[in-house]
């Protein structure tokens, strides 16, 4: 089915594409569901270890509310606080 798709679209979605590639994703191409699995897999294993969010770790080993972990308090803060908070950190 699925090799019988013309590349032209894909090829009007490249802007798209490389955008999300610059930004750490991966494309991958496969022409049967064998090899897709052998593609996938590796990926789907590798995404289930990744290192917890300190927001997971402070809500789940410390036993915090959100709003007493750090990205509680970002949240609460006010809009001008933020605001210089955001450009501390970009």
């Amino acid at each position: 089915m699925w090799d019988e798709i013309d590349d032209a679209p894909a090829n009007e979605s490249w802007i798209y594409r490389k955008a999300i590639v610059d930004r750490g994703s991966s494309i991958r191409r496969f022409h049967d569901r064998n090899s897709a699995f052998w593609v996938i897999s590796p990926i789907l294993i590798k995404a289930h270890d990744k290192t917890p969010l300190l927001v997971q770790k402070e809500m789940t080993d410390r036993g915090l509310l959100l709003h007493q972990t750090k990205a509680g308090e970002t949240l609460l803060m006010e809009p001008d606080d933020l605001l210089g908070h955001l450009q501390n950190v970009l």
